[in-house]
């Protein structure tokens, strides 16, 4: 048996609703930076909902980028869940900026194969 589109949509709002934070992690799934930033959700479809807005974090000296993640508070609170992204490396002394994009940046409710 599998949910239905209303089930999925449920779901996903249910994580919606507590995933208020995202930040960045490096590939041993530490924090990258010290700065979670405020996450909105667009409404559910198909279960799924995409960031309301791009989200743009300032990386600078060999930080490494390779997940972004879900939180509940902006500090300390409840890591959610974490995504993969295509790995990027910065240099030293490098200070570039790495954006999460609305619509590619998403929460999804699946049914169990």
């Amino acid at each position: 048996m599998a949910y239905e589109t209303a089930g999925l949509n449920a779901a996903v709002d249910g994580i919606a609703t507590v995933a208020t934070y995202v930040g960045l992690l490096d590939d041993t799934s530490s924090p990258v930076g010290t700065e979670r930033k405020a996450a909105t959700w667009a409404a559910a479809d198909a279960g799924e909902r995409d960031l309301n807005a791009d989200i743009e974090f300032t990386m600078v000296a060999s930080e490494d980028v390779a997940y972004w993640a879900a939180y509940t508070a902006a500090s300390e609170g409840t890591l959610l869940g974490k995504w993969a992204l295509t790995p990027v490396q910065f240099g030293d002394g490098d200070t570039l900026t790495y954006t999460l994009l609305a619509s590619s940046t998403k929460l999804t409710a699946t049914n169990p194969s």
